[in-house]
């Protein structure tokens, strides 16, 4: 996606699925479509990479020492000793971040760009969570779903309890992840309120299948919750970034920011 920072307004954007694709893949093709796309015409800008993947913990701030970073994540993805781990700080809920960018691909960016910035992706989801409830007591749970992913972010009481990265094929999988994350956590299905932000209408399969058992569900249009943001996207463009939630939401920061 292409951002003019100027005037606040998405230029381009294009969705390429790179589904499995590994790191030295991602190199080659950037190394393709730099010079065929972005040396012509994006050679003086800025680049930010979000990254949506699984290879990442959360840790309470007041036990969280930046020393044991590889500690805190080898419970839920293998490292290997070539492995960097980098890290990002919520300060809505107090917690850090620990996760692995893909440094040969940052390598290779820098060799064209001297500004680049990188996050993850989980962390846009906790600001947008923790601003949908915000003083609120109850429980709620706020899914960011895109093509065959989601994010899951549980908060009773204004207390996180827990965020995640799932990867689905089918509705029943989605299903089954997102309800038994719930009752481990012993929400009330007949109470909580589940908020779905991103690609998904109530006439959809997933959404019939949630409201089956969970009695408060909606869904949320990400350009509603920044309507700067909305009055300066084209409809195809806004099309995309519900599609592409964190992605939007990341850019309703940085618009913020800026």
């Amino acid at each position: 996606m292409v951002v003019n920072e100027n005037q606040k307004c998405v230029e381009e954007h294009k969705e390429v699925h790179v589904k499995n694709e590994n790191p030295d893949g991602l190199v080659q093709k950037i190394q393709e479509d730099y010079q065929r796309i972005w040396k012509i015409n994006y050679k003086e800008s800025r680049l930010h990479i979000i990254y949506q993947h699984s290879y990442f913990t959360i840790v309470p701030n007041e036990v969280y020492e930046s020393k044991h970073k590889g500690d805190y994540l080898k419970y839920n993805t293998v490292l290997f000793p070539s492995d960097s781990i980098s890290c990002d700080c919520n300060t809505d809920f107090d917690v850090s971040i620990p996760f692995i960018p893909f440094v040969n691909i940052h390598n290779e960016l820098l060799e064209y760009y001297s500004s680049l910035g990188f996050y993850h992706a989980v962390n846009s989801a906790l600001n947008s969570s923790y601003q949908l409830c915000k003083n609120q007591s109850g429980e709620y749970a706020f899914v960011y779903i895109q093509q065959n992913s989601f994010f899951l972010v549980l908060i009773k009481d204004g207390n996180l309890k827990m965020a995640n990265y799932f990867n689905f094929d089918t509705a029943e999988d989605f299903a089954y992840y997102c309800l038994f994350a719930i009752e481990q956590f012993k929400f009330d299905k007949q109470h909580m309120h589940l908020s779905f932000v991103g690609k998904i209408s109530k006439e959809s399969e997933i959404f019939t299948l949630v409201y089956n058992y969970i009695r408060h569900v909606v869904v949320i249009n990400v350009l509603e919750l920044n309507l700067n943001l909305k009055n300066k996207v084209s409809h195809e463009s806004e099309i995309f970034l519900n599609q592409n939630p964190i992605l939007a939401l990341q850019l309703c920061e940085s618009f913020q920011e800026n």
